[in-house]
């Protein structure tokens, strides 16, 4: 066999040098296009879309809001949402915590803890919520025919039921309407207790159908509940109503609102409005709005609706001062 050529195996190892430069000059010219392609396709595959809310539920909710979720995915595959996932929380303050890290994007709440959540976490406010097919309501306080009252003054040194202390509409707003008409209010025990002259007492009854009976057996004065309520026979028998009436309703609120986190890109967010107002006109949705709390639709929410959502909450404030 011959020897090898010094020289041959020093131009092969140059050639072969001068190639792999080349080829590694071309991978590196086209690397930036291939790689932004990639990174803009990840941005937009694979993404999970995830409802939240309060609940202490979470069998009664999990069904319904999954069914949402999954239907808002099934019409957002264009801007890579491929999941659809249910979040939920044990406490407004805990919900809040997942909204500001960007764990939970829709949520639908009450117009207290819209407010809330407003100021928490910077949620936007989108929809309101026919929830069992009712847009808004309100509340009512009610006494015996027979009582001789007839406005909120007359409770003055009279006895009051209302629901319980997290109630909106059977504790935060009547109490509010209370202290606006110049009444102060003071917390009882039970029933039994005597209100003092210059006060309006106060008591929870713990169960709407347990003011009704108060009122009507005339252990307490008076009684406050949701004007839904007063129509549900379960509620307010239908057998009391003659021997009541209301002397006072309160501002209508909306039953609910449909909010989204802070920072959602625009694209999203627009997308999930307009597939909610219009989910009551899709046959297919008719289970799922069923679930979702009976809603009939989703309809926008005005300034004005906004409004007095937000002197909800300062009603709220001013009803914790004055009865601590």
């Amino acid at each position: 066999m011959l020897p090898m050529c010094p020289f041959l195996n020093t131009t092969n190892a140059m050639i072969n040098f001068k190639l792999a430069a080349i080829i590694t000059l071309l991978v590196i010219c086209f690397m930036p296009h291939n790689l932004s392609a990639q990174e803009a396709s990840n941005k937009t595959i694979g993404k999970t879309l995830v409802i939240g809310k309060v609940s202490g539920s979470p069998k009664k909710h999990l069904k319904s809001l999954k069914l949402l979720a999954n239907y808002l995915v099934s019409h957002m595959q264009d801007l890579g949402y491929t999941k659809g996932k249910v979040l939920l929380s044990r406490s407004e303050q805990e919900l809040a915590r997942h909204l500001q890290q960007g764990e939970i994007d829709l949520v639908t709440e009450t117009p207290f803890s819209t407010m809330y959540l407003l100021a928490e976490a910077g949620v936007e406010p989108i929809l309101r919520k026919w929830k069992k097919g009712i847009a808004e309501y309100h509340s009512v306080i009610f006494v015996r025919k027979d009582s001789g009252i007839n406005r909120l003054q007359d409770l003055k040194g009279k006895t009051i039921a209302f629901e319980d202390p997290n109630s909106t509409v059977a504790y935060y707003i009547p109490a509010y309407d209370l202290i606006t008409a110049g009444l102060n209010l003071e917390q009882l025990n039970s029933p039994r207790e005597k209100a003092k002259t210059d006060f309006a007492g106060y008591i929870f009854s713990q169960q709407v159908i347990n003011t009704s009976l108060w009122v009507h057996k005339g252990r307490v004065n008076a009684g406050a509940m949701s004007n839904l309520d007063w129509q549900k026979n379960d509620r307010m028998p239908d057998s009391f109503h003659p021997d009541l009436k209301i002397i006072h309703r309160s501002i209508s609120i909306p039953r609910a609102i449909e909010v989204l986190r802070k920072g959602l890109p625009f694209a999203v967010k627009a997308r999930i409005k307009i597939l909610m107002l219009n989910i009551d006109k899709d046959p297919d949705a008719d289970e799922i709005l069923r679930s979702y709390q009976q809603t009939r639709n989703f309809d926008e929410l005005n300034g004005q609706t906004l409004s007095r959502s937000n002197k909800v909450d300062k009603r709220l404030n001013i009803v914790d001062e004055a009865t601590q």
